[in-house]
């Protein structure tokens, strides 16, 4: 499979892990709006970053 297979990434990253959300940012993902909440013994909450191919 190449890269031209898929029309977009996303993936789930934890609202307080700022660092790794701003590399994210920084090389063309995007935070879309869209929350769930994981139960690890602690409410967490997750935030979707989507790349679309056209990025």
């Amino acid at each position: 499979m190449s890269k031209e297979d898929f029309s977009n990434v996303e993936f789930w990253v934890l609202e307080d892990n700022i660092r790794a959300r701003r590399f994210y940012e920084k090389i063309g993902f995007r935070y879309d709006n869209t929350i769930q909440i994981i139960d690890m013994g602690k409410k967490l909450r997750e935030l979707r970053y989507i790349r679309t191919q056209n990025n």
